[in-house]
């Protein structure tokens, strides 16, 4: 009798084996451009385990580098005052604990 997997949500990426301790990591972003769904992959060795941790590195990475969309018309000063409420309300919340 097969074997039930457990299968992660839609876009939380994939693992591949590509040999022996060989593991391809793949995750979807979606293009701000053309809003079209673009596949980076990254490859990794070791376990499986430390590839499911390096999944989970390589979707923070890859979330960190997608360029935030701004409401048309915002202008500097504006994006200048709101990055500085949100340092000054994080700062003093880390303060906090």
């Amino acid at each position: 009798m097969a074997t039930k997997t457990k299968r992660r949500p839609y876009s939380s990426g994939c693992i591949l084996s590509t040999g022996p301790g060989k593991w391809m990591l793949r995750v979807s972003v979606k293009d701000p451009r053309d809003g079209k769904r673009r596949q980076i992959s990254r490859r990794v060795s070791g376990t499986r385990t430390q590839a499911e941790h390096a999944l989970k590195t390589f979707q923070r990475e890859v979330e960190a580098a997608q360029p935030s969309v701004l409401p048309v018309g915002v202008t500097l000063n504006e994006l200048i005052e709101r990055y500085f409420e949100r340092y000054f309300e994080s700062s003093l919340n880390s303060m906090r604990r």
